[in-house]
């Protein structure tokens, strides 16, 4: 049996009835009320994918074995951003 990830559950059990009545609204009420759907539904569901994905690869992360985190520390300069060549020095 293959175990299907959150996105595709989402899409076969949430999505596809969604898009099977927005079809019911191009052909029997109105095109512009299809196109309001369908653009709303693009929306809500490309935030709630981007967060599924991020959680999904945030946890996938974890079970990596043996791979130290490195901390990358922010370096200050004194003398601030390097000059360009035409600009004069002080």
């Amino acid at each position: 049996m293959v175990m299907l990830n959150p996105i595709e559950i989402v899409c076969f059990y949430v999505v596809q009835p969604i898009l099977d009545y927005l079809t019911y609204l191009m052909l029997e009420v109105h095109y512009v009320a299809y196109l309001a759907g369908l653009a709303v539904i693009g929306i809500v569901l490309g935030l709630a994918f981007s967060i599924i994905s991020v959680i999904w690869y945030k946890s996938t992360l974890k079970d990596l074995p043996g791979q130290p985190t490195v901390a990358v520390e922010h370096v200050h300069s004194p003398e601030g951003p390097p000059k360009k060549k035409d600009q004069k020095q002080d």
